[in-house]
């Protein structure tokens, strides 16, 4: 079971996505695919900022909000993120705010976040990650 990444979705988004990237999402059942509230918000933040309102806003909703559970940013997932944002802090090395909690949605819920921005999650413990943009 996986969650896409906020990247991972651009990318889907795209006109020309990557089509190896479009091959290895059609192996995985539509019931084991999963994003999260906060990938949703940065994507329809896009969409607003760019000014390219309907064509994405569209594409991401026939493509994923219709098609996979959106899992929200819980208690479960609050709690694995006081801990990671604790744990990474105490490190010196802080992770962005929206990365964070996409990756404690994923730990909370025993997924593999699909992700092409390894360097950012791998420092996160516990996470499972892969890049299938490689």
């Amino acid at each position: 079971m996986i969650l896409l990444d906020t990247d991972i979705v651009s990318h889907v988004l795209r006109k020309n996505a990557p089509p190896r990237l479009l091959r290895r999402l059609r192996r995985v059942p539509p019931l084991q695919r999963f994003l999260s509230a906060i990938t949703v918000g940065e994507i329809l933040y896009g969409v607003e900022r760019t000014g390219r309102h309907e064509a994405i806003r569209e594409r991401l909703e026939a493509h994923f909000i219709s098609r996979v559970e959106v899992l929200p940013f819980d208690l479960a997932a609050a709690r694995v993120y006081s801990r990671l944002r604790a744990h990474l802090h105490g490190l010196g090395q802080p992770l962005d705010e929206p990365d964070l909690r996409i990756a404690a949605i994923a730990i909370s819920n025993g997924l593999t976040l699909i992700s092409g921005n390894e360097s950012h999650f791998r420092r996160v413990p516990r996470l499972k990650i892969e890049n299938w943009l490689t």
